[in-house]
């Protein structure tokens, strides 16, 4: 089913992949996984902080079945990252968006939604210097629920705010259906001709991150094309096609930054396609910094 975005509105976008568990007591890579260790509103030091403090996660869990961690005073005097948790996400996505944003340790995070005990409204934004809309189903889908915000949030982005749409985050930042942030037309990659995705379905493709391959998992990607005349606007990646796949831009006196592959995407996403096993934070840092900036 398609809607007012034509091609784009009726992708799904991302689904939740169930992470790895040990086998044979053998050592594994938990960390990217370990998605909800986290309290659903932490805001928690940075995971290379854990790993600089050689936190065994998976020993922790076990025996205290619980994750307590003493966060560092420049944590606490970043500036704040919310992230969208609810009906318009998909289990899992928010999570991942949450642990890449920890990476670093540049950002506290946070979830709002209308379940979370931070809402979505003004005055949480009023704290906020970026806002994620993670990945999801179908924009059809998902936008029914964003539309009571959609003032919200496009007053906050125009004021100051920074907004990053993660693949349905960036179909998302459409005109209509969606945010209106986006200086043009949002499609679905797949519909263009030469594309090299042609099925809605999770797959690894080669993405052009500043000028160099990188292999990164999609799923119904979008690409985002500007109208003439668009202004200032800084392109992170590209397609095969050479189409934009990952961009940024002013908008009043905020910054839109869309990316249609998933650069926060941890390896149990992408084991399960034979994938890379680790996770290459290239993209992201370099995502998290623009989105900032």
């Amino acid at each position: 089913m398609r809607g007012a975005l034509g091609e784009a509105a009726g992708v799904r976008c991302l689904q939740w992949k169930s992470p790895p568990s040990a086998m044979n007591g053998g050592p594994v890579n938990l960390l990217p996984d370990l998605l909800d260790a986290f309290p659903p509103d932490d805001e928690s030091p940075s995971v290379a902080g854990l790993l600089g403090r050689r936190v065994v996660l998976a020993s922790a869990l076990a025996a205290a079945g619980a994750l307590a961690l003493d966060e560092p005073a420049q944590a606490r005097s970043a500036p704040l990252a919310v992230i969208y948790r609810g009906p318009a996400s998909e289990p899992g996505t928010p999570e991942a968006a949450a642990w890449a944003l920890r990476y670093r340790g540049a950002v506290r995070t946070a979830y709002v939604g209308p379940r979370q005990s931070r809402r979505l409204t003004a005055a949480t934004l009023r704290g906020a210097r970026l806002y994620v809309q993670p990945g999801g189903g179908s924009v059809e889908a998902a936008w029914p629920h964003l539309l009571p915000y959609r003032r919200t949030i496009v007053d906050w982005v125009r004021g100051g705010g920074h907004y990053l749409g993660l693949c349905l985050g960036g179909y998302l930042a459409a005109n209509d259906p969606g945010f209106g942030l986006w200086p043009g037309r949002i499609v679905d990659y797949k519909s263009l001709r030469g594309a090299d995705i042609a099925r809605s379905s999770e797959r690894l493709a080669t993405i052009r991150w500043r000028g160099r391959s990188r292999t990164m998992y999609v799923e119904d990607p979008p690409v985002f094309a500007l109208n003439r005349g668009a202004r200032r606007v800084t392109v992170l990646a590209r397609y095969r096609t050479g189409h934009i796949a990952a961009a940024s831009v002013p908008v009043g006196r905020g910054r839109v930054t869309v990316v249609g592959p998933h650069p926060e995407a941890p390896p149990s996403w992408t084991k399960r396609l034979r994938g890379p096993r680790r996770w290459d934070p290239t993209p992201w840092i370099d995502t998290e910094r623009t989105a900032l900036s």
